[in-house]
């Protein structure tokens, strides 16, 4: 009576207070819930477990009720950086085919790796292309779970292509399997594409789990060779082989020229001097000739400087009349068919002199620099050395020039000849065709003055 009474009155002391009464769970509590309005409510959060009571943000709770840091494998808690395989606490790397290995759990680890250098060269020159290659694989030791990465054994081979160069890759000399190799350029410049495939053994394993393995695919490295003329060579072009004629020693008032009956000389004897160049085209060293130089020379002698008997007339009043018929005798020449002038014993004509040397000039330059014209044309169109790697006299420009120098040497002093043939045909010994022509034209100014006389003398 008194209990009832107690909370008859604890019942209504609340209703008076007006405290609102809570609607209580059915016993018993399940462990990581609360109870909310009469339901029990779970009390953790969402994908968290309840691990005697406690609330666990992994999903693992191990048979002693204690919320696992990383994952438990059969009520265990494994240890930070292992996996539940099969049942069984693992190392991550170390669970092969749902197996826990024991032994040494191999894989590729990184790639292939390193650079190759490659050497520009000049033409059919030997360079050695070399290579730093690596590969290192991965290890672990499953029982300890020590980490290692050994290096594998690298195979090499080495290859070649066509660039840009029109004379082909060029050639290997001796293996082609090794870290370096050693390359001859080919005959022409352009580009060669040198390429090593890389490619490891691969070593053995020692101890290997299931799967294993230290195989890396193979890698490919590539660089370009720059083939270029040798030193001192260069392209051919555009060039002047025209001959050019100077006459820096040109004398017409020579104290020192010959006196009667020769009062002038024409002298073409000098030495031509010419740049010959071999220039690079097509994978050949052509010829080209420039600066080409001839030289003559004209001498006349000073009608001022000649001895007290000697005169030089310009018409015929230049001449007393007490030797008009001597003057006249003097300055004409008889017979134009042959290679004598007039006698000049002791009159002469200053122009006339000139008229003739200058005629020597006239002659010998239209002549000798046809021939020369022609001769400059054909080495430079037959003078060519196509080049050959296997020949050293191919092979610079240099070299070139050097094979064919005595060819050019022999042209030019055939031209030389045969301008000279031209000037006085050797077959007819018994006449000089240069002098007849040269007196031909002299005749035009000394035989008006002898024409002249005696009539037009000075008493």
């Amino acid at each position: 009576m008194k209990t009832k009474s107690l909370a008859f009155t604890l019942t209504c002391l609340l209703s008076c207070l007006a405290v609102p009464v809570l609607a209580c769970c059915p016993p018993p509590q399940p462990p990581c819930y609360r109870c909310e309005d009469g339901v029990w409510v779970w009390n953790c959060s969402s994908g968290q477990i309840c691990c005697n009571g406690t609330c666990c943000s992994n999903t693992c709770c191990n048979n002693s009720g204690t919320c696992c840091s990383n994952v438990c494998c059969n009520g265990v808690c494994c240890a930070a950086g292992k996996i539940c395989c099969n049942g069984t606490c693992c190392k991550s790397t170390c669970c092969i085919s749902n197996t826990c290995c024991n032994g040494n759990c191999w894989d590729a680890g990184n790639a292939i790796s390193g650079s190759i250098s490659v050497q520009n060269a000049k033409l059919c020159e030997q360079k050695t292309h070399t290579s730093s290659i690596s590969d290192n694989d991965h290890r672990i030791v499953c029982s300890s779970s020590s980490e290692s990465f050994p290096s594998d054994s690298i195979v090499y081979s080495w290859s070649k292509t066509v660039g840009t160069n029109p004379g082909g890759s060029g050639t290997f000399i001796g293996p082609t399997n090794q870290a370096s190799v050693t390359w001859q350029a080919p005959p022409c410049t352009g580009t060669v594409i040198i390429k090593l495939t890389a490619d490891d053994v691969p070593d053995s394993m020692d101890d290997p789990c299931p799967g294993s393995t230290r195989n890396d695919a193979p890698k490919d490295f590539q660089g370009t060779s720059a083939v270029s003329l040798p030193a001192g060579c260069s392209n051919a072009g555009p060039h002047d082989s025209s001959v050019h004629w100077i006459n820096p020693d040109d004398d017409y008032s020579s104290s020192t020229a010959p006196s009667l009956p020769r009062v002038g000389l024409f002298n073409n004897i000098y030495a031509t001097t010419k740049d010959v160049d071999f220039k690079y085209q097509n994978c050949t060293w052509v010829c080209e000739i420039s600066n080409v130089i001839a030289k003559d020379r004209i001498l006349v002698r000073s009608p001022f400087s000649l001895l007290p008997d000697h005169v030089s007339v310009e018409s015929a009043s230049d001449v007393p009349c007490d030797e008009a018929e001597f003057a006249k005798f003097d300055l004409d020449d008889t017979d134009l068919t042959d290679d004598e002038g007039p006698p000049y014993c002791k009159y002469w004509c200053y122009t006339a002199a000139v008229v003739h040397e200058e005629k020597h000039r006239f002659d010998w330059r239209l002549f000798y620099e046809q021939k020369l014209t022609s001769a400059i044309a054909y080495l430079e169109s037959s003078c060519q050395s196509s080049i050959d790697c296997g020949n050293p006299d191919t092979i610079t420009c240099q070299a070139a020039e050097s094979y064919w120098q005595l060819t050019i040497q022999q042209w030019f002093a055939l031209a030389f000849t045969e301008a000279q043939g031209l000037m006085d045909n050797p077959d007819t010994t018994e006449l000089n065709e240069a002098e007849q022509r040269a007196y031909e034209v002299q005749y035009e100014i000394d035989h008006p003055i002898s024409a002249a006389l005696p009539e037009g003398c000075t008493p």
